[in-house]
């Protein structure tokens, strides 16, 4: 059997190999270029959390959780985490917000209360995993973008929920790359 004969026959195998070892390879790259990873392959995690409460019952009267004695590190890009437990679910895009065991999707309400009483409303961003909501400050009134002490934060929410925890999370873009 010739060289060609052989090439011919297995021809099939050889595309297949080529194609996985392409999306593998594309793969990868996408996901360094997003700086999920390292050149190394080992995951990055440049994402400062501090926990501010843990296994809070959230309702629709508004919980005050106490941030007079907490430290902050500033970072460029600081926002409020929520973190569920399963089975309710953190959804994007267009029915976004959190996914309740029986399919209702909600959003709570965040928001910061400086010493000088200024309350700063957040909005939900997105989500980080499947089961952390992040909610921050956009829109004109930017409460995190100057050093600042906060107060309280005050969370509450149409439909009840237990949060396993409620960070203060944040980075610095140039750590992310």
């Amino acid at each position: 059997m010739n060289i060609a004969n052989f090439i011919y026959k297995w021809k099939k195998y050889f595309v297949l190999v080529e194609g996985v070892l392409f999306i593998i390879t594309f793969m990868f790259f996408v996901d360094m270029a997003a700086g999920l990873r390292s050149s190394t392959g080992s995951v990055k995690n440049d994402i400062n959390d501090i926990t501010l409460a843990e296994n809070v019952e959230i309702s629709s009267q508004w919980e005050e959780i106490d941030l007079t004695n907490m430290s902050f590190p500033r970072k460029e890009i600081n926002y409020i985490s929520i973190v569920v437990n399963s089975p309710y679910f953190i959804l994007v895009g267009k029915n976004r917000g959190i996914r309740s065991p029986n399919g209702e999707v909600f959003l709570p309400q965040i928001a910061v209360e400086d010493f000088e009483g200024i309350r700063c409303d957040l909005k939900f961003a997105g989500r980080r995993g499947e089961n952390t909501a992040y909610f921050w400050d956009i829109g004109e009134t930017r409460c995190f973008s100057e050093p600042k002490k906060y107060k309280t934060l005050l969370i509450r929410s149409s439909f009840t929920f237990k949060a396993r925890k409620i960070l203060w999370s944040g980075f610095n873009l140039r750590d992310m790359k």
